[in-house]
């Protein structure tokens, strides 16, 4: 099956680089992976063979309970099972669990490896593996020493044939999936991640022991009652996704198929299905397919007569329930009968799966299936919008107007008939967007060829556009699949209007040879459709409208910050139950986001709630169509140097007034104020624009009154708020179960220095625990490590930063979250304050807390303090008193989401500030590129080309930006000015500025446009260089032009930068 192209002298390069280099290339990604993993070793694992173990990390991470077995082709260590998988070599061992993490890949015969997997005896393998992509060549695998090349269905494949089933996928890595494999067994099967929920199972069971109920989603999935089942595994053979069935392998013939008028007008597309159908019922035969049910859910029935065929025509866009179908069509086909069955391609393979051979006398149809959706949601949308009872009919593909995919029909009883469609109605917007789309059908196995029916029916699209075959009625798609679906259908094709066999190219892409992503706001939809109406779910999914956005320096490399953010999205989130946002700073800050996002190992935040970061400041203001109110959060962004270091975003000016602004503990990061008075009036006027402002230090609130004029209230840091439960599941993600070893003293020291580290070795020869330092995540750990002549633990995650807090015995830290963890988990600590980062925070909470005394202001006090750490606390009265300010804050924050505000309106400076800021974002970019160092030696036409560029592309873009501002000045002038004139009055000043820029500007265009003048008028190679850039400059919003300007000045800037050392 693969091709194998020097595979082994790969190999053999690879196993050279890893004894040569051992485990320090790509650490990080593999550190990643094995974390990963290992968050799916649960309870019930005693012991785990870790296969391809390198450095034994995977052991670091593991209870003590837990039995390892360390496997490679090297002994790393003593403890090192050698065994080479490509020599057949593979250990006698019964475990457990199976643990493969960047394994299989090295594997020639994986068929073989998977046995012996199998051989252990394991409930569980958990791998990953880097699956071929459709344009990845053999040669370029094997430039990584890989040796096979499975697809991923390939992959499950071979796993299932193995006698395993995948439970779960982790998504993390795009082409390198983490996959979760249990043994096959009725426990297991129900947690099929590919279920499609078929029925083939349930219908084997003769007991009892499996039924299908609807899960939380509302899609049909098997339910086991352990305490019938006998273990006879009919259910296991009956999985059409375990068991791959026949397929009709030879080359499909394709029909365009119209027929009669009367018979289309009673269908959804072409008429083929009625003529497929009373063929059956004129041979005495019987015919399966779905109907609605008088609750308007959707049901597998069969009919016998001609006149009951109406009720399986048109479409039925949802999941249909099989119930005892599967077993009524075998008792029809064992008395001989006929059988017509018609279904999705997965429940065509589950009645395959299901009767384990092929009769003479069943002739199978398959849907072109676009995907299912959940009847659960069909139910919501028809409840709310016409309410069950009021509806009589309802035809998804109602041709009224022609033939369509999104036009349908509702007749009500009392006699009222309602068009629906794509542009009116939110039930078409959400299934043709796919927001009602599941990872099963996402992942379809069976929409390519071949195919799993005889005859494979469906709308011809590929002739929609064609006058000829599209009269308004419709055109039936027909795939011949088998030699009995062609005698089938060369007995009625003699009945169609219209009938002509076509190339097979032209059924592609009607979810043939197509793989259709999930909508991306699905996830939101899901949550959102809980707890508000349909309509308002499907809108705001779609739309991406947030009821909250959380503003901050959430995607930081600092542990405090992080756990800050999600501690604040906890609480908003799951106790306030609000819809929440993440909002970062641009991506042009002085310091940028960090990319991905946070130093957690797997994100807290679903990917629907983490917009994209803007690429620049004026990009914030789309935001305002987002959310609709947004909180600025905790940590010191409105420190005057993180807040311009952060882009100047955290004083939210770009917010428009009809949108409430809210401050939940924000800081200042000290008692005083640095920046000139000109700064301070700035930010006030942004201050002064909040509804509603709350700080994290006391000495907040002052300063909020005496240098910006407006009321503050003090709070305590969002991390008091959120359930501690919540950081104890986060510890127990991303292999940070990790540290339930023996006892341990955790520093987590911010900024080690000389007499930090000697106190430390003070602390581990009092207490005679090991001592465990996590430094900043910011800093090189391995330079801090070298500097200071200490261990420190190096590539921590947030949750194992969590889980050292947990699990310690005692705490040492100079950093204020560090304390904050210490009190919450009830670990005698030592604060040392750290005056760079701010002191008043530290004192306002441990004066709060009564706990003073285990702060100290410098190491010699430290010291001193060092016998407090075996000192009893009284955790009790500190949990009373963070409970009754933890009840405080949580109103204060309830309140000032739910304060109604009565701005209704934009301002004319929200109608105006977009374009500004768009216009300096403009003039900056463009003074960046344009006054590019130019060597002394460069001739004088390279100093002009750099002048050409500057100016023309500044002339450009003022005049287009001058022309967006007066297009707003006039909106304003016509919307708000003439009935709110003393609002703009408030702003005339502004707007005045305003207009002095733009003269000014204007002035300095006249000025450039001179200089063009004149040197058009006296060089004529001038011309020809600004006809050249004038073609650049087309670019440069795509920042070809930025990107062509910096290679063409490398060697200058270098050069340039040489002589300035």
């Amino acid at each position: 099956m693969h091709d194998y192209i020097n595979g082994e002298i790969y190999c053999m390069e690879w196993r050279e680089r890893e004894l040569t280099d051992a485990f320090t290339w790509n650490e990080r990604a593999w550190i990643e992976r094995k974390n990963l993993l290992s968050r799916w070793i649960g309870n019930d694992i005693y012991s785990i063979v870790d296969l391809g173990a390198g450095n034994m990390s995977l052991k670091n991470i593991l209870p003590k309970c837990i039995s390892y077995y360390p496997v490679d082709y090297i002994a790393r260590s003593d403890q090192t099972i050698v065994a080479d998988f490509n020599n057949y070599e593979f250990p006698e061992l019964s475990v457990d669990c199976c643990f493969c993490s960047g394994v299989l890949e090295y594997i020639k015969d994986l068929d073989w490896f998977v046995k012996k997997l199998h051989q252990t005896g394991c409930k569980y393998i958990l791998t990953s593996y880097s699956i071929r992509q459709e344009n990845e060549s053999i040669e370029e695998r094997r430039s990584r020493a890989w040796v096979n090349d499975y697809t991923f269905n390939q992959l499950v494949d071979l796993f299932q044939k193995n006698g395993f089933i995948l439970t779960d996928w982790n998504k993390h890595f795009e082409y390198s999936p983490l996959l979760k494999f249990e043994r096959s067994m009725p426990s297991t099967l129900i947690k099929n991640y590919f279920c499609t929920g078929c029925s083939a199972c349930a219908e084997s069971c003769t007991i009892g022991a499996l039924t299908m109920r609807q899960d939380s989603e509302g899609f049909y999935k098997p339910v086991l009652d352990s305490s019938k089942c006998v273990g006879c595994r009919k259910c296991i053979e009956s999985c059409h996704v375990l068991h791959e069935q026949s397929l009709f392998l030879g080359k499909p013939k394709v029909f365009a198929y119209q027929a009669k008028e009367e018979i289309r007008k009673r269908s959804s597309s072409g008429g083929i299905f009625w003529h497929l159908a009373k063929k059956t019922i004129d041979q005495k035969g019987v015919v399966f397919g779905a109907v609605w049910n008088e609750n308007f859910t959707v049901e597998h029935r069969y009919i016998e007569c001609v006149n009951e065929i109406e009720l399986m025509q048109h479409s039925k866009y949802m999941q249909s329930e099989i119930k005892n179908s599967y077993r009524q069509a075998e008792k029809f086909l064992k008395d001989g009968r006929v059988v017509l069955f018609t279904g999705t391609p997965c429940q065509i393979a589950g009645l395959k799966s299901f009767l384990k051979k092929d009769y003479y006398n069943l002739i199978t149809i398959d849907l072109i299936c676009h995907y299912v959706p959940s009847p659960k949601y069909f139910k919501k949308y028809l409840d709310e919008n016409y309410g069950v009872d009021n509806v009589s009919a309802f035809t998804f593909r109602d041709k009224t107007y022609g033939w369509s995919c999104d036009h349908m029909g509702i007749e009500l009883k009392n006699g009222k008939i309602l068009d629906r469609n794509y542009t009116n109605d939110r039930l078409q917007q959400g299934f043709h967007t796919r927001l009602f789309m599941n990872d099963t059908c996402a992942h379809c196995r069976y929409a390519d060829y071949p195919r799993q029916a005889d005859i494979t029916i469906g709308d011809y699209w590929g002739k929609f556009d064609d006058l000829e075959w599209n009269d308004g009625l419709g055109t039936s798609e027909i795939i011949i699949n088998s030699e009995k679906g062609d005698i089938f259908f060369q007995s009625i094709k003699a009945k169609a209007f219209k009938c002509q066999e076509m190339p097979i190219e032209t059924t592609y892409g009607n979810r043939i040879k197509e793989t259709y992503l999930v909508h991306p706001e699905q996830g939101h939809f899901k949550e959102l459709v809980k707890k508000e109406s349909f309509n308002d779910a499907v809108d705001r999914a779609l739309n991406r409208k947030f009821q909250i956005g959380i503003v901050g320096d959430w995607a930081v490399e600092n542990y405090g910050a992080d756990i800050t953010y999600y501690a604040l999205y906890s609480v908003l989130h799951d106790q306030l139950g609000k819809d929440v946002l993440m909002v970062e700073r641009p991506e042009n800050s002085i310091w940028t986001p960090k990319t991905p996002p946070t130093l957690f190992m797997e994100l807290p935040y679903p990917k629907y709630a983490i917009e994209p970061y803007a690429r620049e400041k004026s990009e914030m203001y789309k935001l305002n169509e987002r959310c609709d109110m947004f909180v600025v959060g905790s940590d010191q962004i409105w420190n005057n140097i993180l807040y311009y270091q952060f882009g100047k975003f955290a004083d939210l000016h770009w917010v428009n007034n009809d949108r409430k602004k809210i401050a939940y503990a924000t800081s200042f990061g000290a008692d005083y104020i640095n920046g000139t008075d000109e700064e301070r009036q700035k930010f006030s006027v942004w201050l002064q624009k909040f509804d509603a402002i709350s700080v994290r230090e006391k000495s907040g609130v002052q300063i909020l009154k005496e240098q910006y004029g407006v009321d503050g209230t003090w709070v305590l840091d969002p991390v008091f708020l959120c359930e501690k439960n919540k950081y104890v599941e986060l510890s127990m993600r991303g292999g940070a179960r990790e540290r339930q070893k023996e006892n341990y003293m955790f520093s987590y020291m911010l900024d080690l220095n000389g007499e930090k580290v000697s106190f430390l070795n003070m602390a581990f020869q009092k207490t005679k625990m090991p001592l465990v330092v996590v430094t900043d995540a910011a800093k090189n750990e391995i330079e801090e490590q070298q500097k200071w002549n200490i261990s420190i633990t190096t590539g921590v995650s947030e949750e194992a930063w969590l889980a050292y807090f947990i699990n310690a015995e005692y705490v040492v830290t100079d950093s204020f979250h560090g304390m904050c963890f210490a009190i919450l988990f009830h670990k005698p600590f030592i604060a040392i304050v750290n005056g760079n980062r701010g002191a008043t925070r530290f004192y306002s909470l441990l004066k709060l807390l009564g706990l003073l005394d285990y702060l100290a202001k410098d190491m010699s006090e430290a010291e001193e303090k060092l016998n407090l750490l075996e000192e009893m606390m009284d955790w009790d009265h500190i949990d009373s008193l963070l409970a009754k300010e933890k009840e405080r804050c949580i109103e204060w924050l309830k309140n000032s989401i739910d304060m109604p505000i009565n701005r209704k309106m934009k301002t004319s400076y929200d109608l105006l500030a977009p374009s500004v800021e768009q216009h300096n974002d403009h003039v900056q970019y463009i003074d960046n590129f344009s006054y590019i160092d130019v060597l002394p030696s460069q001739s004088t036409s390279g100093k002009r080309t750099r002048l050409a560029i500057g100016d023309q592309c500044l002339l450009f873009q003022v005049f287009d930006n001058k022309a967006n501002l007066e297009q707003n000045l006039s909106i304003a002038s016509q919307q708000e000015i003439q009935p709110l004139r003393k609002l703009v009055e408030e702003h005339t000043q502004n707007i005045k500025d305003l207009k002095i820029d733009f003269n000014n500007e204007t002035d300095t265009i006249a000025e450039n446009i001179r200089k063009i003048e004149k040197i058009e008028s006296k060089i004529e190679d001038v011309k020809q260089e600004l006809i050249i850039y004038s073609s650049r400059l087309d670019r440069i919003e795509n920042s070809w032009s930025y990107k062509i300007g910096r290679i063409i000045t490398f060697i200058p800037r270098k050069i340039l930068l040489l002589f300035r050392k």
